[in-house]
């Protein structure tokens, strides 16, 4: 981890575990926390996506 740049700059911000995709939980419950009962579900399926075409080309 010592060698690993990326792992710095993201282990104040998130657990290092949560790399591949730190941005997906980390929304997931702020969305669903909003008072917008429709466009929560929504977004949290969007961001879903991303991920999904994030790790596409990366497996």
């Amino acid at each position: 981890m010592v060698g690993d740049g990326h792992d710095a700059g993201k282990r104040g911000n998130l657990a290092p575990h949560a790399e591949p995709r730190p941005r997906g939980p980390a929304q997931e419950p702020r969305e669903a926390s909003e008072p917008a009962g429709g466009s929560g579900p929504l977004r949290i399926a969007a961001v879903g996506d991303l991920h999904c075409r994030r790790l596409a080309p990366d497996a």
